[in-house]
């Protein structure tokens, strides 16, 4: 009896499973004993081993089991899944099933499983029902819940489920309602699509639902022992507003909680036995959680989210659940810390190094390059030569002056013989024009080498491919910095500049010597913003104290300046707070 009712129900799970290429359970396993299969489907098929070898591991850790599974051998089908889940008798595991599928999504591997676990509880509620139910139970019980089970929101599967249920049952109505004792509210009646909750029926079938509520078991009227029945006047009422009909009242539970009520009313001439309390008793197992997690889906999101949080708070302050208590203290006890403690604020930003003072070395006149003798990166010394531009033509204009220095002063010399003392003045005149020009080509002569002005290093120029090519006056041709002095260019964020003041301290942290911190003294914020890459930042001056050796300008790095002292929370989370204070200011009308 036991195995073909155990090949019946794996049948229907199976179907009710879409993409399932097969299925096994197995009954009665022992510890020390080899796992076989009691039943199959498809019947008269061989059982994968690793198809077992899962449902043995959910039998040994009695709880659900997911595993990948390969191509079966001469098959071109493609890999899947083995999914597993105990089976328990008295709430004790005696067996297993496991089956085959094409692989899943996450979200439809957890529906699979759901649906296992039910159909174990179904599977347990047969074993303890008669043979009655054994026999007419399985389909019946398929039959609602695919009714169920096809409907996308409760509100239809709910009453497609009522009047399956009473077309199965042969009922002269069904009513399902959801809710906690005393507050259960009709959801659904079969063949109606719509009804009032201020009726006289409705309200009497609630005050029934309520009633079997109360009670925790089935109630029902007429009762089949009356001597030992307890007292419902809720369902007396009903039975009576009716003319005397049959009511029969089954709880609904998820996860052994009630969330709800079935009742079932009948003619007066066909009272429920036994057998028709086993089946809506397995019915409603089943139905149950199918129809909770439907209602739960279309409640609107505060209403999920408040369930979440009271769930969340049950389980905390419940018993067990002792990694959760933990979690749940270590989350509480760091919002704390972070809601009370106090740490050091610090305004982070880009940096880069400039030398104190830059000083150009420019073209003193237009020329040619001639010669060139260090390059960017170098180090010089004061004085040292750093190009020389090409004196041909100066020199040339030198000699044609000097020449000219000596006629004049020949003539001069020869007025003077004669007494000629106007001619002897105008070319005195012209002998200091042509020495003050050569002067001029004296100093000119000089500046075609280009000197450093102090020791330091060259930051920019490199003239050595350039030599022959042409320079105007004041053509910056090198940038000298010294090596002693530096300042610490920041660039700000505009969200941060208003924490910023001369005199606040920090560190430097540069890309080139990542491990090394160099102390900073912040001496001007500008007032002007400058836009890089569409963000606005403002360009603030530090004072780097104890610069060392291996620093150099033009190194970037990042620098943080201590602003003060704040909340951790403020600290960590003033951006955000700051952008969707913005954002809500933006849209709010």
């Amino acid at each position: 009896m036991l195995d073909t009712l155990a090949q019946s129900w794996l049948a229907l799970q199976c179907q009710m499973i879409p993409n399932v290429r097969s299925g096994a359970a197995a009954f009665d396993v022992g510890a020390g004993e080899d796992f076989e299969a009691t039943v199959c489907w498809p019947e008269q098929q061989r059982v994968e081993p690793e198809l077992l070898k899962a449902a043995r591991l959910a039998w040994t850790e009695k709880s659900p089991v997911v595993q990948g599974a390969k191509p079966r051998t001469g098959e071109q089908s493609a890999a899947g899944l083995y999914l597993a889940c105990p089976l328990r008798r008295d709430g004790e595991p005696f067996g297993a099933v496991a089956v085959d599928t094409e692989a899943l999504p996450g979200e439809q591997q957890g529906a699979v499983l759901q649906l296992l676990q039910w159909g174990a509880a179904w599977l347990e509620l047969l074993l303890r029902g008669g043979a009655a139910a054994q026999s007419e139970a399985p389909a019946l019980v398929f039959e609602v819940m695919v009714a169920g089970l096809k409907q996308g929101r409760f509100s239809d599967a709910a009453m497609v489920a009522a009047t399956e249920l009473a077309h199965r049952l042969a009922c002269e109505r069904v009513s399902l309602g959801f809710g906690r004792a005393g507050r259960v509210r009709v959801q659904a009646i079969s063949h109606s699509a719509r009804f009032e909750h201020r009726a006289n029926l409705i309200s009497a079938i609630e005050s029934a639902m309520n009633e079997a509520l109360v009670f925790g078991a089935t109630v029902i009227q007429p009762a089949t022992h009356p001597e030992r029945a307890p007292p419902s006047p809720a369902h007396e009422r009903l039975a009576e507003q009716e003319g005397g009909e049959a009511v029969c009242s089954v709880p609904l539970l998820d996860h052994q909680q009630p969330v709800g009520v079935v009742t079932l009313e009948r003619a007066s001439a066909r009272p429920f036995e036994a057998a028709d309390i086993s089946i809506c008793e397995a019915v409603a197992a089943l139905l149950g959680p199918i129809l909770e997690m439907k209602r739960q889906q279309d409640r609107p999101a505060m209403a999920k989210l408040w369930r979440l949080l009271k769930s969340s708070l049950q389980r905390i302050t419940g018993p067990r659940e002792l990694r959760l208590k933990l979690g749940t203290a270590l989350a509480v006890g760091l919002g704390l810390f972070l809601a009370f403690a106090v740490g050091e604020y610090r305004v982070t930003a880009p940096a880069a190094l400039e030398g104190l003072v830059q000083r150009a070395v420019v073209a003193p006149y237009d020329g040619f390059i001639a010669s060139a003798h260090v390059r960017a990166g170098e180090t010089v010394q004061a004085g040292d030569l750093l190009a020389e531009l090409d004196d041909k033509d100066l020199r040339l204009e030198h000699r044609k002056w000097t020449s000219e220095r000596e006629e004049l002063r020949k003539q001069f010399r020869k007025a003077l013989a004669e007494l000629d003392h106007a001619q002897a003045r105008i070319l005195s005149a012209q002998v200091s024009q042509a020495e003050a020009q050569m002067a001029l080509l004296d100093e000119q002569l000089a500046r075609t080498r280009l000197v450093a002005p102090f020791g330091g290093i060259v930051i920019s120029g490199d003239l050595s491919r350039a030599l022959g090519t042409p320079v105007e006056r004041g053509d910056v041709l090198f940038q000298v910095a010294p090596l002693d002095a530096y300042r610490v260019v920041l660039q700000v964020d505009e969200r941060d500049v208003a924490d910023l003041t001369a005199g606040q301290r920090g560190h430097l942290a540069l890309s080139a010597l990542p491990g090394e911190r160099f102390p900073m003294v912040l001496e001007k914020v500008s007032t002007v913003s400058q836009t890089d890459q569409g963000l606005a930042a403002f360009r603030a001056e530090a004072r780097l104290e104890g610069a060392a050796d291996v620093l150099r300008p033009g190194m970037q790095g990042i620098g943080k300046v201590v602003a003060g002292e704040r909340r951790l929370i403020w600290i960590w989370t003033r951006r955000l707070v700051g952008w969707l204070q913005l954002w809500l200011w933006s849209w709010w009308p």
